[in-house]
């Protein structure tokens, strides 16, 4: 019998900031599925779906196992992210500088 392992990140939340674990999950290639009342700006990749917190929890059940999933594109996760800004060197670079402004001033 043939098995299919599947990963997916479900972020269904009504109030929330920015949501830092979905830019993870994303980074590690994982298809997630946020509610529409989450922050636009951690869409960085083809990975994600946007889903109505209002629909019916079976039509969200219902979209994430149809959803197929391509694990040979999973490496492309890093690229994504690092492309919007949100690579471990840049943010950490950005965090030290406006810190030692600060300092300075």
């Amino acid at each position: 019998m043939n098995y299919i392992r599947r990963w997916t990140y479900l972020y269904y939340h009504l109030f929330e900031g920015l949501g830092l674990v979905l830019v993870e999950a994303q980074c590690s290639g994982l298809p997630c599925f946020m509610s529409d009342t989450a922050n636009k700006k951690v869409k960085v990749s083809d990975y994600i779906y946007e889903m109505s917190i209002k629909e019916n929890p079976k039509l969200w059940a219902r979209e994430i196992l149809s959803y197929s999933f391509n694990n040979n594109e999973r490496s492309k996760g890093s690229e994504y992210v690092k492309f919007h800004g949100y690579a471990l060197e840049d943010t950490s670079k950005q965090m030290l500088d406006f810190y030692l402004d600060r300092c300075e001033a």
